[in-house]
């Protein structure tokens, strides 16, 4: 707080997610009243990290943004409902590897062709999703980090980086330099309404201006409507479903009605499974929500159970945390280093309900887990022919994704990395142990096509998966794997 600063107050818990605000006197007035009043410093801090902290020539190191809040505050009333519940991109950079929505921005910057109507399009969409989503789009004029926040199932990821996009004050530079975090929603959202209203009200009752009364008025009336979960899956199957399924339509506006709070409005069952994918045929949508049906009525079982630990994916090298839980799954179940059970079997004993014939899924569905909350679990292999992964390798995939991910998980045309890639590392892993390769490979200083032959036998797996696992276990170079895939036939 700041020695003139006449108000702050912290919302929330730094080690989690908090917002702090401060209102002051403007030293250097601009002679707009309702900006000048509005003077003061705003803070925001993400799992015990401060993404407002800067260092600058002449003022150190300050952990708040010090200006006028009233773009900040107004910002953050006009975009609340899509800031909290929007989640997919606008379908501008497909099979990019996206980990956030930092990514996202960078990887969008191009526009993709050079037809005048398209770029317009691709120039409108991405600016309409930086508004609603990017810090920096609250106010122009204001020193901010480059900040994104994006809903992520029933979390609020927040990245950031400073460091492809400095700020635009040469003399000013935010310590924090690129991340990724994850926060629950429901309480992001109920901390950033209670926050904003706060400060607006503060600065009605302080300064008696019609601005300031007409923003804390917004505030209190702050609601999602029930017509707002359209946000949290793509356009295309919202438009679709209030075209061609007025029933799902008028039962998803029921259940918004019925469960809204403030801004933030909770997955259905529904939602929780479109969000994955960009589907505007009403007979893929209905045919995917009837697979979900599936799911069994009982929970796993203990020995299954215990394994789950479920995060965001997250980071560049994915395939890493897949590789080292694969690991970690084989010594908890005594699999040692050879071949695995029947992997089948083994997840009906287990009573994950799992399907590996036709289900009528939509061809671009290549594969389906769900896993509730309360340990319900469900997984469909979808029989597409164009699946290079072989059976076992792509159940173990499956298994990746029901013990790794958050809820719900989709393969396919709309893979989302890097939860795929993690899930995909960790089903090769699973399936190819490294250390089972390496008796196998008995020590030999190179590695022919006979001897990925007897691993691929040894283990029942394909040539793509074993020569992916013999390249990231650094035993062969992406040209050799190439090489040996074109030997193979495959």
């Amino acid at each position: 707080m700041a020695r003139n600063d006449w108000y702050s107050r912290q919302f929330g818990d730094r080690d989690e997610f908090a917002v702090c605000f401060a209102l002051g006197r403007d030293a250097h007035p601009s002679g707009d009243a309702a900006r000048d009043e509005s003077w003061g410093s705003f803070e925001l801090w993400v799992r015990g990290r401060c993404l407002t902290r800067s260092l600058s020539d002449a003022e150190g190191v300050r952990d708040g943004v010090r200006w006028t809040m009233l773009p900040l505050l107004q910002w953050f009333v006009d975009v609340g409902v899509r800031l909290v519940d929007e989640e997919p991109y606008p379908g501008l950079v497909p099979g990019v590897e996206l980990r956030d929505a930092c990514d996202w921005s960078e990887a969008s910057l191009d526009a993709p062709t050079a037809d005048p109507a398209a770029e317009r399009l691709w120039f409108l969409r991405r600016s309409e999703w930086r508004n609603h989503h990017g810090l920096r789009r609250a106010a122009e004029d204001v020193a901010l980090p480059n900040v994104h926040f994006r809903r992520l199932g029933e979390d609020i990821e927040v990245s950031w980086d400073n460091e492809g996009w400095a700020t635009p004050r040469a003399d000013l530079r935010f310590v924090e330099l690129r991340g990724t975090e994850h926060v629950p929603a429901q309480r992001f959202a109920e901390l950033l309404l209670t926050a904003v209203t706060d400060v607006a009200q503060q600065l009605e009752a302080h300064r008696g201006s019609r601005e300031f009364g007409h923003l804390a008025a917004r505030c209190r009336s702050a609601r999602a409507t029930g017509e707002d979960w359209r946000w949290l899956i793509h356009s295309r199957t919202a438009e679709c479903i209030r075209r061609d399924l007025p029933e799902l339509a008028a039962e998803l506006d029921r259940r918004s009605v019925a469960h809204v709070q403030g801004l933030y409005l909770p997955h259905t069952a529904e939602t929780e499974l479109l969000r994955l994918v960009d589907l505007d045929d009403a007979a893929e949508i209905v045919a995917l929500l009837r697979a979900a049906e599936a799911l069994p009525a009982t929970p796993v079982r203990p020995d299954l159970e215990r394994l789950i630990r479920p995060t965001h994916a997250r980071g560049v090298r994915v395939w890493e945390e897949g590789n080292t839980f694969a690991e970690v799954v084989r010594e908890s179940m005594g699999w040692g280093d050879g071949p695995l059970p029947d992997l089948e079997g083994w997840l009906k004993e287990q009573g994950c309900g799992v399907r590996t014939t036709e289900l009528g899924l939509p061809d671009c569905v290549s594969m389906l887990t769900i896993r509730t909350k309360e340990h319900r679990a469900f997984a469909q292999i979808n029989p597409v022919t164009d699946a290079p992964a072989r059976g076992g390798t792509r159940l173990a995939t499956a298994l990746g994704h029901l013990l790794m991910d958050p809820t719900a998980a989709i393969e396919g045309r709309w893979e989302h990395w890097p939860s795929a890639a993690r899930a995909r590392a960790f089903g090769v892993a699973l399936v190819l142990p490294e250390s089972g390769i390496r008796e196998t490979l008995a020590g030999r200083p190179s590695i022919d096509l006979e001897d990925v032959r007897r691993i691929m036998q040894r283990f029942d797996a394909g040539a793509h998966a074993t020569t992916f696992r013999l390249r990231n276990l650094r035993l062969i170079s992406e040209e050799e794997r190439g090489e040996l895939i074109l030997a193979l036939g495959a």
